[in-house]
């Protein structure tokens, strides 16, 4: 995938950027995006990554960065995906996937659900509720 396909990625209103550092392969032959978030200019890993792993998974081009109405940003972080309220700023950490790398397919927004497509699962969470549920491949 060429960078410049999904890089630098802008929020509707111009406000949450993420810029692409490079491609990266930190251990085990994974391919990564290492990645720098900003909002309105302030860097925002250590707010984001607080460990310092700011690293997305490598195939997205089925990476959606926000709601219709631009109320939640989705980032997809490699093993943890994070949902961030634009309003309030609030965290929230999504459910854990192994080599997420490898299954990413995509995400989108439907109504006040966030839906995140995994080759072996589907993951969907409620943003009011921020719960979710899962549908892997054997109860599809």
């Amino acid at each position: 995938m060429n960078k410049s396909d999904i890089f630098p990625k802008i929020s509707k209103d111009g406000k949450l950027e993420i810029r692409m550092l490079g491609a990266a392969e930190p251990n085990n032959g994974r391919m990564l995006w290492e990645v720098v978030i900003f909002y309105e200019e302030a860097n925002l890993n250590e707010f984001i990554f607080p460990k310092g792993w700011n690293y997305l998974n490598f195939d997205l081009s089925g990476w959606r960065l926000e709601d219709e109405e631009g109320r939640f940003f989705y980032i997809p972080a490699e093993t943890q995906s994070i949902l961030l309220n634009a309003e309030t700023f609030k965290i929230h950490r999504l459910e854990y996937q192994n080599i997420s790398t490898a299954r990413f397919e995509g995400n989108y927004f439907e109504n006040d659900f966030l839906i995140e497509k995994y080759s072996n699962t589907e993951v969907k969470t409620n943003l009011k509720t921020l719960l979710y549920s899962s549908l892997s491949e054997e109860t599809k």
